[in-house]
C-alpha cells in the first residue's frame, strides 16, 4: 500500500473517530441522580456547574455527581423545594424562583438567603415566581398574582409593576426592549 493511501486511511480513521465522539449524549433522570424528573430550568453557572430547577429541589451537578439543595427551616438553606426558574447575576449570585418568592444562592458562602427587599410601593415578591430575566445587570421577576418586579442588585432598589398597571407596562417595554 502506498503512502499516500496509508495517510488518507489514517485520516479518516481519525476523523470519523472525532465526529462520533462529537454526538456523545447522555440522559441525566433520577437513575443518576437528579432529584426529579420534571426540570423546568437549566443554568450553566460561571464556575460549569449545572444546575437543574426541578419540583423537588435544587440540583447542582458538576459532571458526576449531583447535590441536591431542598428546603430546610434553618437560616442560609433553600426556603421552598418547587425551583420554577433560574438566572446569574454577574457577580456570581443565583436567583432561585420558587412557588415561594425568590431565594439568592451565594457560591462564596454555600449560603440561601430570602430575597426580601420591599418594592417601592412596600411590596416584596411573595407568590409564584414563574420567570427571572437579566438585562442591564438588572434583574426583572414576574410573580403571580403580584405582576412584575424591576430589581437592581447592587443598589438593592426595587420597582414594582402591578397588574393593574398592564398598559403601563407594555409601554415601558416597547421603550426599553
Amino acid at each position: 500500500m502506498s503512502r499516500f493511501l496509508k495517510t488518507v486511511f489514517i485520516a479518516m480513521f481519525l476523523i470519523s473517530e472525532n465526529i462520533s465522539a462529537a454526538y456523545l449524549f447522555k440522559h441525566i433522570d433520577i437513575n443518576n441522580g437528579l432529584s426529579q424528573n420534571t426540570v423546568s430550568s437549566i443554568l450553566q453557572d460561571r464556575n460549569g456547574f449545572i444546575w437543574f430547577a426541578t419540583k423537588n429541589g435544587l440540583n447542582r451537578y458538576d459532571g458526576t455527581h449531583f447535590r441536591i439543595y431542598y428546603r430546610k427551616p434553618s437560616h442560609g438553606a433553600l426556603g421552598s423545594d418547587y425551583i420554577n426558574t433560574l438566572c446569574e447575576t454577574p457577580d456570581g449570585d443565583i436567583y432561585i424562583g420558587t412557588d415561594e418568592g425568590v431565594f439568592v444562592y451565594s457560591s462564596i458562602t454555600d449560603n440561601f438567603r430570602p430575597l426580601t427587599t420591599k418594592a417601592d410601593d412596600g411590596v416584596s415578591v411573595q407568590n409564584n415566581v414563574t420567570d427571572l430575566t437579566l438585562v442591564d445587570n438588572e434583574l426583572f421577576i414576574a410573580a403571580n398574582e403580584q405582576g412584575l418586579f424591576r430589581y437592581n442588585p447592587y443598589t438593592h432598589a426595587m420597582r414594582h409593576y402591578p397588574l393593574r398597571h398592564l398598559d403601563l407596562l407594555r409601554s415601558w417595554a416597547r421603550t426599553w426592549l
